[in-house]
C-alpha cells in the first residue's frame, strides 16, 4: 500500500487545525478518477477496520496499521454532507477477509477497474442495550445512534429518527422504529411512525435510528437500535460478488425489557455502479445484500445494461414485522465523463491539491 501523499498530509493538518476549506458538492454516483489512486487494494484473510470519522477517514489492518488515508467529498445532504472516499486502482477482498466499517459518514470504495468481493464488508447498527443499562446501538458509517432508554426514552438519530416511548406500563412506552428506505413502526399508538426518505443514487444516506423504550416499574427503558450506514462501491469495469460475500447495511436490532420494547434501527443504504454487476453463486453458497431492518433501507444498482447478472436472491430490504419493508432500484448507468483537472484550492494562504468530484449520470 502506498504511502501517504504530501497532499495528503498537508490535508490532513489543515482538517486537524479546523482551517476553513470548501469541499466540492456533486450528487452520487462517484467517478474513482476523480481522486488520487490509492493503489491496489487486496485484502488477504484477516480483520481490518475502516474509520470513516476523524480528520481523514482510514483503513487499518488487525494491527492497527494504517493501510490507506481516504479523503472527504462534500455532497448537499444535512444528514450526510460528507463521504468519506477511498479510490483504487483495483480491489480485491479474499473470502476469509472481514472489514467492519464505521464512523460519522457513509463510505465509498472505489476502483478504476474492478471489485471483487469473496468476504464481508459490515457497515451494519448495532443493538441497543436491554433494560436497565438502556444505551442506544450505535449505527452504521453515517448512520442515526439509537435512542437511549431512561425515564422518557429519546428519539434515535436522523431524518427518519424513531420517537422514544413515554414512563409507564402500556405500548405507549415502546421506542418507535428508525426509517430510511420503509417508514417506521407504528406500535407505539402514542406516537408517530417516522417517514421514508432518500435515495442512494442521488445523495449516499444511511438509516435512522429507533427510538429508546420508556421506564416502567420494572426499571429504565431499553435503547432504541442504531441504523445501517452509506456504503458506494463503484467501478469502471465491474463489481462482482463470489460465493458467501456479504455487504451489510443491516439496522441494528431493537432491545426489550418486561413490558417494554425499544425502537430497531432502519436499514441503510447501498449504492453499486460499474458497467457489469455480477453477483456469481458458488457451492458454497451465494451473495448477500442486507439492508434489513426494523424498516427496510435502500440498494440501488447501476449498470451499462441496467440489470444485474447472477443470484439476487440474497438481496434483502425487509423489515420487522411492524415496519414497511425498504426500496431495491435497477437504473441504467451512463457514460462515465472525464474528471476535470485538479483545482487549486486557497485556505487560509495555504494552497492544497484536491480532485474534484464529477458526477457520472
Amino acid at each position: 500500500m502506498p504511502a501517504a501523499t504530501p497532499c495528503r498530509t498537508l490535508a490532513a493538518l489543515l482538517l486537524a487545525t479546523s482551517w476553513p476549506l470548501a469541499l466540492p458538492v456533486a450528487a452520487a454516483p462517484l467517478d474513482p478518477r476523480a481522486f488520487a489512486s490509492l493503489g491496489v487494494l487486496d485484502l488477504a484473510a484477516g480483520s481490518y477496520t475502516l474509520d470513516s470519522g476523524g480528520a481523514l477517514p482510514r483503513l487499518l489492518d488487525s494491527a492497527s496499521k494504517v493501510l490507506a488515508w481516504g479523503s472527504f467529498q462534500g455532497q448537499a445532504d444535512g444528514f450526510n454532507p460528507l463521504i468519506a472516499v477511498f479510490s483504487f486502482d483495483s480491489v480485491r477482498i479474499d473470502a476469509a477477509a472481514s472489514l467492519r466499517a464505521s464512523g460519522a459518514n457513509p463510505v465509498a470504495l472505489l476502483s478504476r477497474q474492478g471489485i471483487t468481493v469473496g468476504g464481508v464488508v459490515d457497515a451494519a447498527g448495532r443493538q441497543g442495550g436491554p433494560q436497565g443499562a438502556g444505551v442506544g446501538g450505535a449505527a452504521g458509517p453515517g448512520g442515526g445512534r439509537g435512542g437511549d432508554g431512561g425515564g422518557e426514552g429519546r428519539p434515535g438519530a436522523g431524518p427518519g429518527g424513531g420517537a422514544g416511548g413515554y414512563p409507564g406500563l402500556g405500548n405507549c412506552g415502546w421506542g418507535e422504529g428508525g426509517a430510511y428506505g420503509g417508514g417506521g413502526s407504528n406500535w407505539n399508538p402514542c406516537r408517530s411512525a417516522a417517514r421514508p426518505y432518500g435515495d442512494p443514487a442521488v445523495r449516499l444516506q444511511a438509516g435512522s435510528g429507533g427510538g429508546g423504550g420508556g421506564a416502567n416499574l420494572f426499571g429504565s427503558g431499553p435503547g432504541g437500535g442504531g441504523g445501517g450506514g452509506g456504503l458506494e462501491l463503484g467501478a469502471l469495469d465491474f463489481i462482482t460478488l463470489v460465493g458467501r460475500a456479504r455487504l451489510s447495511v443491516a439496522g441494528g436490532d431493537f432491545a426489550d425489557g418486561l413490558a417494554v420494547n425499544a425502537g430497531g434501527g432502519a436499514g441503510g443504504g447501498v449504492l453499486l455502479h460499474a458497467p457489469v454487476i455480477d453477483l456469481q453463486s458458488r457451492p458454497e453458497g451465494a451473495p448477500v445484500l442486507d439492508a434489513s431492518g426494523f424498516s427496510g433501507g435502500r440498494i440501488s444498482f447501476l449498470a451499462a445494461s441496467g440489470g444485474v447478472l447472477g443470484n439476487t436472491a440474497g438481496v434483502t430490504v425487509a423489515a420487522n414485522f411492524w415496519g414497511q419493508p425498504g426500496v431495491i432500484t435497477y437504473g441504467t448507468l451512463a457514460a462515465v465523463p472525464e474528471p476535470a483537472s485538479a483545482l487549486l484550492l486557497l485556505s487560509g494562504g495555504v494552497a492544497l491539491l484536491a480532485m474534484r468530484r464529477r458526477r457520472t449520470a
